[in-house]
């Protein structure tokens, strides 16, 4: 009876995800897809910045997106960097003396310092819009470009106190390796680190999550707005706003779904407890961060197809600035 139990405990703990199939995700998603979506990320907000520099500063919305198009692309070199770092490891040919795996993980912890920014001027950006909806009068008054850039600096400096003061724990050490008779430069921690990445956590968490659900109910707002406004003829003016609305719509609407699997990993962790990286769904949960980073890619360039096919202004400037130079 006792090895019955014991034999259907162990089949009901073993990871779905076997060996096999993480292997294949590996090497299909970090090794091809991501490292492909990463270099055309690059490309593409190079372009975006180029376009939004020709339109101008005048409009506080073209301003956070020009922010929006420079942080996605230093997130987007900085997986270029991560994802060529691992192709390169992987085939033997790491002649770095830093040891990959702390390549790896001080490329994960800078790359998230403008992907968290891209986050802030996301929401922004739809908390802008929506309010223009609510109150189109006063919105160019109390949130003036100038205000909005000054939000979204004061809420990343909060981020950013928290992520330095984790960093100040990390310190960089030679350490030696007798199978390959060589010294590498490792990450070391210091006695304080997992008070301090305690509290980044908290922080980075409970920002995040505020700045989703913010996204969230700002996009509902807008999708109302937009039936609304589908109802009735409007004039060329308010088919501008339309047109920007629906903009906003959409890049908010990809934001949300794109982040949608990081948000659900509380809600899956009530409900199978060992869905991290120790325990016996290890395999899944790696599986599901290198969804979660695909997804993050993806978000990271489809602004430019936003952009194009909604934005008549956008297009304009695009076949402007690039069909000329052409």
């Amino acid at each position: 009876m006792l090895t019955n139990s014991s034999s259907t405990l162990a089949v009901a703990m073993r990871d779905i995800t076997s060996e096999t199939a993480l292997w294949l995700s590996t090497v299909l998603l970090k090794y091809c897809l991501n490292t492909l979506l990463a270099i055309i990320a690059t490309v593409t907000n190079i372009l975006n910045a180029i376009v939004f520099c020709r339109m101008g500063f005048a409009s506080g919305l073209n301003q956070n997106f020009l922010l929006l198009s420079v942080m996605d692309f230093l997130y987007s070199v900085g997986q270029v960097s991560i994802c060529g770092g691992i192709i390169v490891n992987a085939l033997g040919l790491w002649k770095s003396p830093l040891s990959p795996s702390s390549f790896y993980k001080l490329g994960l912890s800078v790359s998230s310092l403008p992907q968290f920014a891209s986050v802030i001027t996301t929401t922004m950006i739809a908390v802008v819009r929506c309010y223009s909806v609510v109150l189109p009068l006063k919105v160019k008054i109390i949130l003036s470009p100038r205000r909005q850039i000054t939000a979204i600096l004061l809420i990343f400096c909060v981020y950013f106190g928290f992520a330095l003061n984790v960093f100040f724990c990390l310190e960089l050490t030679w350490t030696y390796k007798e199978e390959t008779n060589s010294s590498q430069l490792t990450l070391t921690t210091c006695s304080e680190f997992s008070r301090r990445q305690q509290l980044y956590d908290i922080c980075r968490s409970l920002l995040l999550y505020t700045a989703f659900t913010t996204v969230a109910v700002c996009l509902l707002a807008l999708l109302v707005a937009l039936w609304h406004s589908s109802r009735f003829k409007t004039s060329v003016s308010n088919k501008r706003d339309i047109q920007v609305m629906r903009t906003v719509t959409i890049v908010s609407a990809i934001f949300v779904l794109c982040n949608l699997p990081a948000m659900v990993i509380p809600i899956i962790r009530q409900l199978w407890p060992a869905f991290k990286l120790r325990g016996y769904l290890t395999r899944s949960f790696q599986l599901w961060l290198m969804v979660i980073e695909t997804n993050t890619l993806i978000n990271t360039f489809a602004n430019i197809f936003i952009f194009y096919f909604s934005s008549t202004l956008y297009r304009k400037a695009f076949q402007e600035t690039f069909c000329k130079m052409a």
